[in-house]
């Protein structure tokens, strides 16, 4: 767990114009009588939480509690609570006397980076966390995400920036299609994954693949396109989950089209 920013004992390190203040719902659930205070302003966990999401446009979902409630009361409102993280999500800890929640502002495949505030310590940081690290948070509550800032339809990692991803049709040493991609943050000159997908072979010459967000969660989703013949007699697509490292389908369907394997037909999203 590396701290990218702070402490700070003002509002430098959060994001979104969060100072502080005691205003709306999130003051009224989180600020002034529960949170703590310095000549900056009030500091609360939950208080910065719940203005980010206010900010995405949450509205008072009806409930209150520590940081170490969230989850269930999140969960138990029909919120999706999981381990799976994603931008605008708040990341939430169980440990210690009242829990601890943050901010997702960034998801990649090897660490993601929140933004908090802290109760009584009266300070502000953004941290990056490793995947597979113990200060991994324990939960993801996913009340108001957002796509990545900037994120587009080649947006592997959720950067802002379009990735190159090569992918393996097969044959391939798994056995199944495999999504290579490289990063374009760094010119291409460095690895953001190499994945085995939930899909097997792609390699008939009727097949094609393109990228796009097919679940609108700000990630980029790898569509197979069978433009024929196929079983149903239609152009058919099978998207899988880019949020989940391809390893899982989003689905498959029949399209309105007929077949579209013509030479002079074109694919994309």
């Amino acid at each position: 767990m590396t701290l990218l920013c702070g402490p700070d004992p003002g509002y430098g390190c959060t994001t979104g114009g969060y100072a502080g203040k005691s205003e709306d719902w999130p003051g009224k659930r989180y600020g002034a009588g529960y949170a703590s205070q310095n000549a900056y302003g009030y500091h609360n966990c939950v208080l910065y939480a719940a203005y980010r999401l206010q900010a995405n446009g949450l509205s008072d979902p009806g409930w209150v509690g520590n940081a170490s409630t969230w989850d269930t009361q999140a969960y138990a409102g029909g919120t999706a609570v999981d381990q799976s993280p994603a931008v605008g999500a708040i990341a939430q800890w169980n440990g210690g006397p009242v829990g601890h929640v943050a901010y997702v502002e960034t998801v990649t495949s090897s660490y993601l980076e929140v933004t908090d505030d802290s109760v009584d310590l009266n300070r502000t940081n953004r941290w990056r966390i490793a995947a597979g690290s113990p200060a991994w948070p324990d939960n993801f509550v996913h009340l108001k995400d957002l796509p990545a800032p900037g994120s587009g339809p080649h947006d592997v990692n959720g950067d802002g920036r379009a990735d190159l991803v090569i992918v393996g049709t097969g044959p391939t040493g798994s056995g199944r299609t495999e999504v290579h991609a490289l990063n374009g943050a760094t010119a291409y000159s460095t690895w953001v994954g190499h994945w085995a997908t939930a899909a097997g072979y792609s390699n008939s010459t009727s097949d094609r693949h393109v990228m796009g967000d097919v679940n609108g969660d700000g990630r980029a989703d790898l569509v197979i396109v069978g433009t024929g013949p196929t079983g149903s007699g239609r152009t058919e697509v099978h998207a899988l989950n880019g949020a989940t490292s391809y390893s899982t389908r989003l689905g498959h369907w029949a399209t309105a089209a007929a077949y579209s394997n013509s030479s002079s037909d074109r694919h994309v999203m």
